[in-house]
């Protein structure tokens, strides 16, 4: 079973985004409230680009959620579908398809798929957890 804890802590991330190819090297921290904040780097078009992101995890018995940073639902998951997630959503004329897999007690990842008239891309991440 899935709970908070698992996520609370840093961790390291790697991102590969599929167009442009961009590769994004950062960190990510929980929080004891859900809150998890990323912060990276890549390079594109010769220079160093800096990026980040905030979001919120809420876990109840059913469901495991991925809020915006305006607290907005962005994913809905089944707890039942432990440690397999997949989420998919449609936002305006795009269609977002994602996959949350827990891979072992320090390691997770993401991979998402988005297609719509102006948008076709992937975007896979491997999140590892700094030894406490």
């Amino acid at each position: 079973m899935l709970d908070l804890n698992f996520f609370i802590g840093s961790w390291s991330f790697e991102r590969i985004i599929s167009s442009p190819e961009i590769i994004v090297m950062g960190t990510c921290v929980f929080d004891k409230q859900g809150g998890m904040m990323e912060t990276g780097s890549y390079h594109l078009c010769g220079s160093n680009q800096d990026c980040y992101q905030n979001y919120f995890y809420r876990i109840d018995q059913e469901y495991f959620y991925i809020l915006k940073s305006n607290k907005e639902i962005l994913h809905v998951f089944d707890t039942a579908d432990f440690p397999n997630f997949h989420h998919t959503h449609q936002c305006g004329m795009d269609f977002y398809s994602c996959n949350f897999k827990i891979t072992s007690k320090e390691s997770f990842e993401t991979f998402y798929v988005v297609h719509g008239p102006k948008k076709d891309y992937s975007l896979s991440t491997k999140y590892f957890k700094f030894p406490m």
